[in-house]
C-alpha cells in the first residue's frame, strides 16, 4: 500500500467531513454567494500573507533563473 493511500484510508472521516462543508458544497455546485467567496479569499489572504517572507527567503537562496515563477499567479495579491 502507498503512503497516499494509506493517509486517505486512514482519514476518510475527516476528508468526508470536509466534503460535505457547506462552503465546499456551495463552490462545488456554484451556490456559493460572492460575498462568502470574497469573505474567505480575504481570510485565506490575511493568514497566508506571514509564510510568504519565509517562502520568499527559501527561494532566494535556491540557485535556479526564475524561482518565482509558480508564485508569480497568487502572490500578486498581497
Amino acid at each position: 500500500m502507498s503512503l497516499a493511500t494509506d493517509l486517505w484510508a486512514k482519514n476518510q472521516p475527516l476528508a468526508q467531513a470536509c466534503l460535505q462543508n457547506p462552503f465546499v458544497q456551495g463552490l462545488a455546485d456554484g451556490s456559493l454567494t460572492k460575498a462568502k467567496f470574497a469573505y474567505y479569499v480575504g481570510q485565506d489572504a490575511f493568514f497566508s500573507k506571514p509564510s510568504l517572507e519565509p517562502i520568499a527567503s527559501v527561494l532566494l537562496r535556491l540557485r535556479m533563473p526564475r524561482p518565482f515563477g509558480c508564485f508569480m499567479g497568487w502572490s500578486v495579491v498581497f
